[in-house]
């Protein structure tokens, strides 16, 4: 925040309060909208960047109609070399209210060495989990109309599934065993032996492994926690299961584009990560706002974390119209 910003911020407050006293005074407004008090200006907008975590967004006096783009973020790697999956994509145009207060969240990739404090979810997402070994699901990426709440969602991009396990361990073999991708309409499943960890739907978790009431096992917008986790999603994934020396990766959270009272949308669509010889690859890798968003940890990824043990790339949202 640029320093006379900051003292008229810590002298009036933000947002449109800060907006109806500048006008009351004769001065300019200062935002179109704020993002954790820093304000931003139509058409530029705000790009969070690789940035993951919550956000708040408070809208100035007057309403804003915007395109919002947004990428969840990649699975991980365990140290076993299973494949991460890549982040699905999400789209739409939308009227947001003048004054209204949003949060946006920005998936977090998924971990690929959880040790020493494995079975951790991701923080900023609800990717699932995992033993250190295989990797940890990506977070999604969303807006919703106040606080983060699974009715309060306008729209969301899934995560994708942390890559599982197969001898001989090795970058030969760690496609066999990928986190499917985020959605999309349903998030895809992992990949690997029977029975494979599925991705999430528009009604429902994916199905998978389960640790008991002690660990996530998926749902709303939580991916499950297992030997390769889930990605967050609308519903999240399944959890890779334990079958002795492999392990499937986990499933791929789905996507939501239905909007919200708060968050009407038009033009809105989503499109899965890829799949098949594109595991790890990022849904929509070429529009110019991509940035390396949401791709998973793996040797088939061209931008991100190639090896062992790495974590997935985050998400990525854009405002702008």
């Amino acid at each position: 925040m640029a320093p006379i910003l900051s003292r008229i911020v810590q002298s009036f407050g933000t947002g449109s309060s800060l907006d109806r006293k500048r006008r009351l005074s004769g001065g300019p407004v200062i935002g179109d909208f704020y993002i954790d008090g820093a304000a931003y200006t139509l058409p530029t907008g705000w790009n969070s960047g690789l940035n993951a975590g919550p956000y708040t967004m408070l809208i100035g006096d007057s309403p804003i109609t915007v395109t919002i783009k947004m990428w969840g973020a990649g699975g991980g790697s365990g140290t076993l070399y299973g494949h991460g999956g890549g982040g699905g994509y999400a789209t739409a145009t939308s009227t947001l209210n003048a004054g209204q207060t949003y949060t946006i969240v920005v998936g977090q990739g998924g971990n690929g060495n959880s040790s020493p404090n494995p079975f951790l979810p991701t923080p900023f997402g609800g990717g699932g989990g995992a033993d250190g070994l295989r990797g940890g699901g990506g977070g999604f990426s969303a807006i919703f109309s106040g606080p983060v709440a699974f009715a309060n969602v306008g729209l969301l991009a899934g995560g994708a599934g942390g890559g599982g396990a197969i001898p001989p361990y090795g970058a030969a073999t760690s496609q066999s065993v990928a986190g499917g991708a985020g959605g999309g309409t349903n998030g895809a499943d992992g990949s690997g032996p029977a029975p494979v960890a599925t991705g999430g739907t528009p009604t429902a978790a994916g199905s998978g492994d389960t640790f008991g009431p002690s660990l996530p096992e998926g749902g709303q917008l939580e991916g499950a926690t297992g030997r390769g986790g889930g990605g967050g999603g609308y519903y999240g994934g399944g959890a890779g299961k334990d079958n002795g020396s492999t392990s499937p990766g986990g499933g791929g959270g789905s996507a939501y584009i239905g909007g919200h009272p708060n968050i009407p949308v038009s033009g809105a669509s989503t499109i899965q990560g890829g799949i098949g010889n594109q595991y790890g690859q990022a849904a929509n890798n070429t529009d110019p706002y991509w940035g390396g968003a949401g791709y998973g940890a793996g040797p088939n990824t061209p931008i991100g974390n190639p090896g062992a043990g790495s974590n997935g790339n985050p998400g990525r949202v854009v405002i702008y119209n």
